[in-house]
């Protein structure tokens, strides 16, 4: 946000925004997405148009919000829940509306979170999309009183700790590895060529690509679901080996 210099514009209703038309959008989306490869990439962008763009421009104006852009993202994105709430908020923030100051407009906090429940759990946020702009509630909230709306059971954005657990289970990082041929982090399966000792992504090991410096006879992978998995091996090695030692 703050390497984003968007100009200020003017809502229907008069009140000033950082909008960026839609188009524009995937040139923010590249730095976000960096590591993606360029096929997942354009499924990402295809399915943020249909599924959070499509709620955010829904009077079909072209344009979007990018702080509400942003802060709809943020629980998505990677790290700690209590990081991703904080940059939702600090999101909100950024908005010129509440730019400047500590508190954000509890109408803005209560719109983004009926954008979240429309965009997330959709069979209950679309019947919600109930329009705020009307409303003459000005008060402001903190960071913390943000937070007891974010995390209200039925109001709130209460399946974030479901999200946290199907991260953790589908979304499995191997630390600093990266597969040797497409050079993207490895995520979910690792397959380890025993002898060699590079690494695949499962998508390349499925279309039995092999890294050119890496050329041999014949080769044998183990297939690791998780990190742990590797190291355990790596230990039992090491034991193995150090009882062979004289």
């Amino acid at each position: 946000m703050n390497e984003t210099d968007v100009p200020v514009s003017y809502s229907s209703s008069g009140g000033p925004q950082k909008s960026i038309r839609k188009s524009n959008l995937e040139e923010i989306l590249r730095k976000l997405l960096d590591f993606l490869k360029p096929e997942t990439f354009q499924g990402a962008v295809k399915a943020i148009n249909e599924k959070v763009l499509s709620v955010l421009d829904e009077t079909g104006s072209g344009r979007v919000d990018l702080g509400m852009f942003y802060a709809v993202l943020a629980p998505i994105c990677n790290g700690p829940p209590d990081k991703r709430k904080r940059t939702a908020f600090d999101a909100l923030l950024w908005r010129p509306v509440n730019e400047g100051g500590s508190q954000i407009k509890k109408v803005d906090a209560v719109q983004y979170i009926k954008l979240l429940r429309a965009i997330y759990v959709p069979s209950h946020g679309v019947s919600e999309m109930l329009e705020v702009h009307g409303q003459t509630d000005t008060s402001m909230i903190s960071l913390s009183e943000f937070l007891v709306m974010f995390d209200d059971p039925d109001w709130g954005f209460g399946i974030l700790s479901t999200l946290l657990k199907l991260e953790t289970k589908d979304r499995n990082r191997h630390e600093h590895h990266v597969c040797s041929v497409c050079r993207y982090p490895i995520i979910g399966s690792r397959f380890k060529e025993v002898k060699s000792h590079f690494s695949f992504c499962n998508q390349c090991y499925s279309e039995g690509k092999v890294p050119p410096n890496f050329k041999q006879d014949e080769y044998k992978f183990k297939e690791y679901g998780k990190e742990a998995e590797a190291m355990k091996d790596k230990c039992l090695c090491f034991n193995l080996q150090s009882h062979k030692d004289p």
